[in-house]
């Protein structure tokens, strides 16, 4: 029976996510970089980097690996969409801007490592996993390439496409575009594609306003470009975060409430809700809402709601 590897593309996701070189790497791989740095350091890297126009990444290219390339728009608030095609099979492919966790993740000893530009570069193939299945019983594959930059920042490609595709070969020269032109730091307005009220947002913002009322301690090392971790009066970590959302995924919630006009759903079971933003738009056909979600492991709603309304009055 066919498969597709979504197993392993979620593992090479995380990896690529957060990921550094591994110490493993053949001996001909640049050195890895030094270590995430922490506090206003790494605070300074992330506020930089919501600042990028991820689909300024692609540049001017209309090809890529030799095939036409056509970039759709923003699927969050800071990755760009496009796709291309291998013969006559396509390839979905992202961009996405972020910064390594700390302490960072190692990049898999299988993965290969190339050096574009002076940039340490990992690439991940789900097909080149130790416990991959048999390539005739995959339908569906990934492939990520990392650009690990020695002050946290991550440049993250994914490339996912049939097995008869190469989207290595995508992944890769997508990845020297997009070095290249982050060299530039293209802000927003370099494209064309319509933004929302996240685009380059702060997802820090709306907590930073609790502080008159409570005590609120950023994690400046466990957040990122688009996630805020902090606590409340010293209690159990909460995260905010910029996304969009399907409006049907809103739907599938067990809980839902209003304020402030914002709609809010979720699950009071697992803590984890999500508060609309602002108005439905669309990329590629697809129907997107611009939300901040919520993770709140106390399971104590009233912080919940608290946090949502803070969301609100910010949004």
């Amino acid at each position: 029976m066919k498969v597709v590897l979504l197993r392993i593309a979620v593992a090479v996701a995380a990896v690529l996510t957060a990921c550094a070189p591994d110490d493993s790497a053949p001996a001909k791989s640049p050195e890895p970089p030094p270590s995430a740095p922490a506090g206003q350091d790494r605070l300074g890297v992330i506020q930089s980097l919501r600042n990028v126009d991820p689909c300024a990444l692609y540049g001017d290219a209309s090809a890529v690996a030799g095939q036409p390339l056509t970039v759709e728009g923003h699927s969050m608030p800071l990755s760009c969409d496009a796709h291309t095609v291998d013969g006559d099979r396509e390839v979905e492919v992202n961009i996405g801007v972020n910064v390594a966790t700390v302490p960072p993740v190692e990049t898999p000893a299988w993965a290969e490592r190339l050096d574009i530009d002076g940039v340490d570069v990992a690439v991940t193939s789900a097909l080149e996993a130790p416990d991959a299945p048999p390539r005739d019983d995959v339908v569906s594959w990934t492939c990520g390439v990392l650009a690990a930059y020695s002050d946290s920042t991550r440049l993250i490609v994914h490339a996912s496409a049939p097995p008869e595709a190469d989207a290595c070969a995508v992944g890769e020269d997508v990845m020297r575009t997009a070095i290249r032109e982050f060299a530039e730091r293209p802000g927003w307005g370099s494209t064309d594609f319509p933004t929302t009220v996240l685009t380059g947002a702060d997802p820090c913002a709306a907590p930073e306003r609790l502080r008159s009322t409570q005590r609120v301690d950023i994690d400046v090392a466990s957040s990122s470009v688009s996630t805020c971790a902090f606590t409340l009066d010293n209690s159990d970590m909460v995260t905010t975060s910029s996304t969009y959302l399907r409006p049907e995924h809103l739907d599938y919630s067990t809980d839902h409430f209003d304020i402030g006009g914002h709609r809010v759903a979720g699950d009071a079971a697992s803590g984890v809700f999500d508060v609309v933003v602002g108005p439905e738009f669309q990329v590629a056909g697809e129907r997107l809402v611009p939300t901040m979600n919520i993770v709140d492991l106390s399971l104590d709603m009233n912080r919940i709601r608290t946090v949502a309304r803070a969301i609100a009055e910010q949004y």
